[in-house]
């Protein structure tokens, strides 16, 4: 069991992989959060970032398959991406 005090070590670089992979297989969740945490800098210094028309096929993919907050959401990232 894990304490409190203890400290999980995680690799950034395979984080982002994974979940970029997760939004290339048209998962809505993952296209939309990628694009999030890439705009927000959560992956800087990670080589291989993608290019802006990935970032919006993303977010243009999974436009039809979220909810109304998700949509809203969607234009601020769009907007974003300008």
């Amino acid at each position: 069991m894990m304490r409190h005090s203890e400290v999980v070590s995680f690799d950034l670089k395979q984080i982002e992989g994974h979940w970029r992979d997760a939004a290339r297989l048209d998962h809505a969740n993952a296209q939309v959060s990628y694009v999030r945490e890439t705009l927000r800098g959560t992956f800087e210094g990670i080589a291989g970032r993608p290019e802006r028309a990935e970032l919006k096929r993303f977010l243009e993919h999974a436009w039809p398959k979220v909810d109304y907050l998700g949509g809203l959401l969607i234009d601020d990232l769009m907007a974003a991406l300008v």
